[in-house]
This record gives C-alpha cells, sequence and structure tokens, in this order.
C-alpha cells in the first residue's frame, strides 16, 4: 500500500509540475522525498555534498548502500564503507549535469561519535559538458577520486572532503576539477 501511495503521489505532483512550470521545483522535491519515503532501492542513507573549484561550484545529492561492515578488523582500525550514488550539477551556467558512483572505504580508530575518521574512494562519474569556460575534459567520462575527514553521531554524519575528477590524461587536454567542500548524510 505504501508503495502505491507513493507511486500516486509522485505522478500527481508531475502532472502539476507539467501544467505549471513554476511549481516545478518544489514539485521535484516532493517527488525526491516520495521516493525516499517509498525506498524502492533499498537505500541505507541518503545526503548532499557541496565543493568549490575555483569559479566553479557543485551541489549533489547521495544516495548511500551500506557494505557488510565491518569489511575488515585490521588491529585498532575498523574498516567499513558504504556505496555511494552521487547526482548533481556543477555551476556556474551552463549548468554540468554529473552523475557518480563510488565505494567509499571508512577507515576508524574508535566507535566514539567525537573521533573522526577518515574516508577514501575510487569511483566513476559522468559529466554532460566536456567543454565548461576555461576548463576542457575532452571526454564525459571520468574517474573520481575522493579523500574526507567526517564525524558521526548516531545516524547522522558531517565531514570534509576532497574530490579529483579527471580522465587520468587518457584523452588529452584534462584540465579536470578539484573539489574542496563538506558532506552530510543521514542514514536509515
Amino acid at each position: 500500500m505504501k508503495k502505491i501511495l507513493g507511486l500516486v503521489l509522485i505522478l500527481f505532483v508531475t502532472s502539476i509540475a507539467s501544467a505549471n512550470p513554476a511549481a516545478r521545483p518544489a514539485a521535484i522535491g516532493v517527488s525526491v522525498l516520495s521516493l525516499l519515503a517509498w525506498n524502492p532501492m533499498r537505500l541505507t542513507g541518503v545526503g548532499l555534498d557541496y565543493g568549490v573549484d575555483g569559479d566553479f561550484s557543485r551541489t549533489r545529492l547521495l544516495w548511500l548502500w551500506d557494505l557488510p561492515n565491518p569489511l575488515r578488523q585490521l588491529g585498532p582500525l575498523t574498516l567499513s564503507g558504504h556505496l555511494e550514488l552521487a547526482m548533481g550539477q556543477t555551476a556556474p551556467s551552463p549548468p554540468d549535469l554529473t552523475l557518480g558512483l563510488t565505494p567509499l572505504l571508512e577507515w576508524r580508530a574508535s566507535k566514539h561519535w567525537w573521533v573522526p575518521f577518515i574516508e577514501t574512494g575510487l569511483g566513476v562519474n559522468y559529466i554532460s559538458l566536456t567543454q565548461n569556460r576555461d576548463r576542457t575534459l575532452s571526454t564525459h567520462f571520468q574517474f573520481g577520486e575522493i579523500l574526507g575527514l567526517a564525524m558521526e553521531y548516531r545516524n547522522l554524519k558531517v565531514g570534509l572532503r576532497y574530490q579529483h575528477l579527471s580522465n587520468a590524461d587518457m584523452v588529452v587536454p584534462n584540465n579536470g576539477y578539484n573539489f574542496y567542500g563538506a558532506v552530510i548524510s543521514y542514514r536509515y
């Protein structure tokens, strides 16, 4: 029943948005919230990240799936992780739509919430524009490396992140992006 109600709400809001373009942001928000409540993808969490690289800024919505944790116990270090699907855009105009899939590893020395942990990841990304202002990335396919420092209190995680996007010089020129920013996520 919950799935049917969520689907009906998404269809209703989508029909309103197509009739009135001014209602589109609200319709998108309600649709995303309905999907999160319905959870057909069996998510274990959601989040947002924001990063800047000079004149460029990027905002992404994150969908998270926990890996079987802990992955490994290495002496005092616990290795756990999750899979992160990210969708967003890089601005300024014209906006560059991005889609990325990254397995992230969390290196923890303690389970106490006040002890920060390191997160690392290497994933694949798709960008819609290969030329944006003075940046030439040559290919739509990009690798993405993430290095972050985060803290987690119960189900809420906040952290700082660095992400490098480039095609590893498979095709040149390859200016890439270096985003410095923040992430916030909530695990169900």
